[in-house]
């Protein structure tokens, strides 16, 4: 059985109908599902990439080893203020074999462990032989530059936890507001709101938090169809949903951006 993950501010809108469309019984709404990108760009980890020239030949390594530390103690320089909680997550030689222009970028240890220079030897010669199915020849290989990236990850999380408030309506108007807590249940048809996203519940359809505040749309009766189809019918069927989100859009917007110059997309 497949699940309908939904997002964006209007994602929730169109959960149940598409999901009815692709005769799919599970629909999840993620905490902040309108504020993904958001979201993703506060908690990510902030990185700081340092790049040193080498421009010589490998040879015994310690060189590199030297080159290494100096380029990691540069990207911990750019996040000083996180003091001791940044880390070296990633560390590069960009190496070519004498005589040719293109790079390949072989791995360093970020553990702060030991190599040598017949280690990274090793390495540039599995890399060269994956990319183009032969040895690169005996000649004692160049690296170019040395690149370190180093992170530190945000302690706490900067975004508050989701409130939704349920909606319900009847032919009066809305008839009742009330905060949705975990392992409560709301039946369709209502609306279930919450900053930066709209989620409706329709007719069939029941919907309930987790402990981690996911929400859960489960179809109540029978769902339409559950013929196996095609993936080409499928695919079909996901982009007529597509053009019908698209039309609805562009001919209820109020932005020129939509109406006029239909720059927008849409996705489920």
């Amino acid at each position: 059985a497949f699940t309908l993950a939904v997002f964006g501010g209007a994602g929730g809108q169109h959960g149940c109908a598409v999901a009815e469309a692709l005769g799919i019984a599970h629909v999840v709404v993620l905490p902040h599902a309108g504020f993904v990108s958001g979201e993703g760009a506060l908690t990510a980890p902030r990185q700081a990439i340092a790049t040193v020239p080498f421009r010589a030949a490998l040879g015994d390594g310690i060189a590199l080893r030297t080159t290494l530390q100096d380029v990691t103690a540069t990207a911990h320089a750019a996040l000083k203020d996180s003091g001791n909680a940044a880390y070296l997550t990633r560390a590069t030689a960009v190496v070519r074999s004498p005589g040719q222009a293109g790079t390949i970028d072989v791995e360093l240890p970020v553990d702060g462990g030991e190599f040598t220079a017949a280690d990274i030897r090793a390495r540039f010669v599995d890399r060269f032989r994956a990319m183009f199915g032969r040895d690169p020849g005996s000649a004692d290989p160049e690296v170019e530059e040395v690149r370190a990236v180093v992170a530190v990850v945000p302690t706490n999380s900067v975004m508050d936890a989701a409130v939704r408030t349920v909606l319900r309506r009847d032919g009066a108007g809305v008839t009742g507001e009330e905060q949705l807590l975990p392992n409560v249940t709301v039946h369709g048809p209502a609306l279930i709101v919450e900053i930066g996203a709209t989620i409706a519940i329709d007719p069939g359809w029941e919907a309930s938090v987790d402990g981690l505040g996911v929400l859960h749309i489960r179809r109540t009766s029978a769902v339409a169809s559950t013929t196996v189809l095609p993936v080409d019918v499928v695919a079909a069927r996901c982009t007529a949903i597509a053009s019908w989100m698209a039309a609805i859009l562009s001919r209820s917007a109020r932005s020129v951006n939509i109406k006029d110059r239909l720059d927008f997309p849409v996705a489920f």
